[in-house]
């Protein structure tokens, strides 16, 4: 494996720990800080396999729509997308 490939698999991975490590809190958060599960661990396996399981399974449609539907090829001319730039930057 050369070191484009390892640095994109080590960066997918990360994204996805973040991810996981984001979205664990907000969805188990209220059930362990209630008390209903006692360890953050019993928490953390379900959320991650799901999570894995989720890209695998759904990511395709993600992939998919990027970049369509949200800016017609029409109205990307160059002084479009120069005042567009120039908002942004302030």
């Amino acid at each position: 494996m050369d070191m484009l490939t390892r640095a994109m698999v080590i960066s997918g991975l990360f994204f996805g720990w973040t991810i996981g490590s984001h979205y664990k809190g907000s969805t188990m958060g209220m059930v362990y800080g209630s008390g209903i599960i006692k360890s953050p661990t019993s928490t953390t396996i379900p959320i991650a396999l799901l999570a894995f399981l989720g890209a695998i399974v759904e990511s395709r449609n993600g992939v998919a729509s990027v970049g369509t539907g949200i800016n017609r090829e029409e109205d990307m001319t160059l002084p479009r997308v120069r005042l567009a730039i120039e908002k942004e930057a302030g």
